[in-house]
């Protein structure tokens, strides 16, 4: 049995479905823009670069850590006892390098899964799929009786889901680009330029030449020499306060990177694509609304 002939639509009626029908054309060509992929492509090459440049500083800094704590020339005349206290303060900055590295792994690790997302969403068949899902979304808005043919809305539904796979990846990829070239990069810039001075610093103690063996002199010179030492001794507190403090700066600043990288490869996506489909269902709905009432 054929479906009842609807009466006619009235004017507000067809200003709606005339509006609805420009917004999913609209997003459908967004959706199917090349260059939008291309853009969320080299977004998500520049994130992973800028990692994969700061997961090298980071090990970079690792190293030198390693070598300084195995010294004995490091803070001479400091002898075995500050030998010890230089492996002291330098243990918690290597834990949390360590710590950081599984972090800056699973940050590089999500960038490539979404490379690889992205790729996928750019596929032919997504895209043939995803336009004729538009098609008949757009039909059913202006052909009540295939609305009512369509009665479990499942043309919206299918169409909703295919503009989420293809515009979610890119979309959250510039954001999340975006967001971090506003908030994020000046802190990341501003950390691992501490670490670099950190890794310099340490880079001085490790080569410090030891001291040379003293000579034979007069009772004057070896008095010097005593009262040198002594005021090196003395001072050594303070080289070591000195040291400990730049170790501290150096564990707030990869702090900040935890931070900028789970920002910037986790939450921010999360959220965008999160937002993204809250707003693509509200778009659909009301572009299906009513499910063909005219």
């Amino acid at each position: 049995m054929a479906p009842p002939e609807s009466p006619p639509a009235r004017p507000e009626d067809r200003f709606r479905r005339a509006l609805a029908t420009l917004l999913l054309l609209a997003v459908t060509t967004l959706a199917l823009w090349p260059p939008l992929h291309e853009a969320g492509g080299a977004r998500i090459d520049a994130m992973a670069a800028r990692a994969l440049a700061t997961f090298a500083v980071a090990r970079g800094l690792n190293g030198v850590v390693s070598v300084v704590q195995g010294t004995e020339v490091a803070l001479q005349p400091a002898g075995v006892g500050v030998t010890l206290t230089v492996g002291e303060l330098l243990d918690p900055l290597n834990d949390l390098i360590e710590r950081f590295s599984w972090l800056m792994l699973a940050a590089t690790t999500a960038l490539g899964v979404q490379s690889v997302l992205l790729d996928a969403s750019n596929a032919g068949l997504l895209a043939g799929l995803l336009l004729a899902a538009a098609l008949g979304t757009g039909v059913r808005l202006w052909w009540p009786r295939l609305a009512a043919l369509d009665a479990g809305a499942w043309l919206p539904r299918a169409l909703l889901l295919l503009l989420f796979l293809r515009l979610c990846i890119p979309a959250a990829a510039l954001g999340a680009h975006a967001f971090t070239e506003r908030w994020l990069e000046p802190r990341r810039e501003a950390a691992v330029a501490v670490l670099e001075e950190t890794r310099e610093a340490l880079d001085r103690i490790e080569t410090a030449p030891p001291p040379e063996p003293e000579a034979d002199t007069g009772w004057i010179e070896s008095l010097r020499r005593s009262l040198e030492s002594q005021r090196e001794r003395l001072d050594l507190d303070a080289r070591l306060a000195e040291l400990g403090a730049r170790l501290d700066l150096a564990a707030e600043r990869i702090v900040d990177l935890v931070v900028v990288f789970l920002l910037e490869t986790l939450l921010v996506p999360l959220v965008l694509a999160w937002l993204l489909w809250r707003g693509t269902g509200a778009l659909l709905r009301g572009a299906a609304s009513g499910r063909g009432r005219p």
